[in-house]
């Protein structure tokens, strides 16, 4: 590791420092700057989610240390995390940059999960939303996902463990579900029951 989780809340004390003198120079996107203690929180937040270097070749990026203090400057690929600290320690002292890409762009590894997914096959029944189009799988704040496939045990559907479950979903979600009248379905043994 790096950095210890006191290291880092130091290094993001001095980031948002430099953030705030700078007019918001460093934005959240491009229309929006961070707000105050907002980019050091950013920082902090990224040790949860941190991946290795490992996580990062295995979804097709490069991993690239490049060393500035050259008249040309030289990059070095790295494969492992080992190989990166070792790398990162024998250019101390030298200005440098450690990239994720593949290409120009980067591609994330998916987000670790805090828990392991319920294995809805171990329930002698659960039960699904439908509606005529087919069973729902998500939403978004515009958008809602359908599934149209003739099964319900489909690991992209979403299941819900209990009837209650299912309805205060449909409760929560009412004001954006408007257009649609759902259905609740059981599951059971591999066949719907209604």
């Amino acid at each position: 590791m790096l950095f210890t989780a006191e290291e880092m809340q130091e290094i993001a004390s001095i980031y948002e420092e430099a953030n705030m003198n700078n007019r918001g120079g460093t934005r959240k996107s491009r229309n929006r700057t961070f707000e105050e203690g907002e980019f050091g929180r950013w920082i902090l937040a990224g040790i949860k989610s941190a991946h290795t270097v490992e996580d990062y070749r295995k979804h097709g990026n490069a991993v690239i240390v490049v060393d500035y203090d050259h008249e040309y400057w030289q990059r070095h690929y790295v494969a492992t995390t080992e190989e990166l600290l070792d790398k990162i320690d024998e250019l101390s002292g030298h200005s440098i940059t450690v990239s994720f890409r593949n290409n120009r762009h980067v591609i994330h590894p998916p987000m670790r999960r805090k828990r392991t997914p319920f294995d809805f096959g171990t329930l002698s029944e659960f039960y699904v939303l439908r509606v005529e189009q087919g069973y729902f799988v998500k939403r978004s704040s515009r958008k809602i996902w359908l599934a149209r496939i003739p099964e319900p045990q489909s690991q992209i559907v979403r299941k819900f463990k209990t009837e209650k479950a299912a309805q205060d979903y449909l409760d929560r979600n009412q004001k954006f579900f408007s257009g649609c009248v759902f259905e609740i379905e059981c599951v059971q043994n591999g066949g719907v029951l209604s």
